[in-house]
């Protein structure tokens, strides 16, 4: 199962595990998580955040930023839209992704 954690008030969303809903390189709820995963990954790269943390690795992700106060709301809303595809997932896929908003 792939556990996403997202820490709206730090903004911060770390994703760990599998979906295992389908066969390695062939697993569609794996590959949406990515997608979600380096959209949030390019999103905050583009806001030009003051402070980033950007890991990724084989089954694992976290991603944080922090910016000057006159770009905090957009920086929320990206972390928001971004989340909501996360959320959509775990719904659609409880048996393979759980999302918790901290």
């Amino acid at each position: 199962m792939i556990h996403i954690y997202y820490h709206r008030s730090m903004h911060r969303v770390t994703v760990q595990g599998h979906a295992l809903s389908g066969e390695v390189g062939r697993d569609l709820v794996c590959a949406a998580v990515s997608t979600l995963t380096y959209t949030l990954v390019e999103f905050v790269r583009s806001i030009e955040a003051e402070k980033t943390d950007i890991r990724l690795y084989k089954g694992r992700a976290y991603v944080s930023a922090s910016v000057s106060e006159n770009k905090k709301e957009r920086l929320t809303n990206g972390f928001d839209d971004i989340c909501r595809g996360f959320r959509i997932l775990a719904e659609n896929f409880p048996k393979n992704v759980s999302f918790c908003e901290v």
